[in-house]
């Protein structure tokens, strides 16, 4: 029987980041070019302001929440020339997973071979963009 889940409530959290040390969210061509911009930053097209995507930020959430678990970081999601280092199990109660979410993915396997996960879980976290302030 499949487990049912119910919307419980929703949690919202507005707040403010501070830049203690140097940080460049980069984005642009995937190829340099001769006389091209090496470090291109994320801008908003309208305003030109740079900005720090909630993707990034939701990302950066997960890898610290992973780090500092008990869970570990124990897959090889093969992101088209990529691979990157995340957690995912089988667990239907993994706080991680129910969270940031779990998607179907090419990991890869112990013997080098490339297998496809097939357990999927829906996010529970929505990651807003962070624009500077009129203090910025």
């Amino acid at each position: 029987m499949p487990s049912e889940i119910f919307l419980r409530g929703i949690l919202e959290i507005e707040m403010l980041m501070e830049c203690l040390t140097g940080l460049r969210i980069g984005g642009g061509p995937e190829v340099m070019e001769i006389g091209g911009v090496e470090n291109v930053v994320i801008k908003d097209p309208l305003t030109r302001l740079p900005y720090v995507p909630g993707s990034s930020l939701k990302g950066a959430m997960r890898a610290h929440y992973e780090l500092f678990s008990d869970k570990g970081i124990d897959h090889e999601v093969v992101k088209g020339p990529q691979k990157i280092r995340i957690h995912m199990c089988d667990d239907p109660n993994c706080e991680i997973c129910r969270v940031f979410g779990r998607t179907p993915e090419k990991l890869e396997g112990g013997g080098g071979s490339q297998v496809t996960d097939k357990m999927v879980y829906t996010t529970r976290l929505k990651v807003d963009d962070a624009y500077p302030t009129n203090d910025t």
